[in-house]
């Protein structure tokens, strides 16, 4: 395969990089402020929580958290924003977990989530 090369003169246009240019730009973006607290700071924590699988061991159901093992009655955090939030496992079966707020500021809450 025979390559060929073809020269062409061509006027080119040269940019005057002395000089600043402008852009405009939309407003800055606000960072959202963290959820106040009760059932909406809840739903914000499980929404950055990875739940993963069902366990049963020994006659223990443990569920997959964030990469860890966890039983009924265990308390696990999660960041939202920049504000940690604890949540206890208040209930947990094969087939669905009941996490609640574990933190007497952010008020009481508790959300039922069924599992796969």
């Amino acid at each position: 395969m025979a390559i060929s090369e073809t020269s062409h003169e061509s006027s080119s246009t040269v940019k005057d990089l002395s000089k600043p240019t402008t852009t405009t730009t939309a407003e800055p973006v606000q960072p959202q402020a963290a959820p106040e607290g009760g059932e909406i700071l809840l739903k914000h924590a499980i929404e950055v929580t990875r739940i993963g699988g069902v366990v049963t061991m020994n006659d223990t159901t443990q569920l997959t958290i964030d990469g860890q093992l966890h039983k009924e009655g265990d308390l696990f955090t999660a960041r939202v924003h920049s504000r940690l939030v604890g949540i206890r496992i208040k209930h947990l079966t094969t087939t669905s977990v009941t996490l609640a707020l574990d933190d007497p500021d952010a008020g009481t809450a508790e959300m039922r989530i069924r599992l796969k």
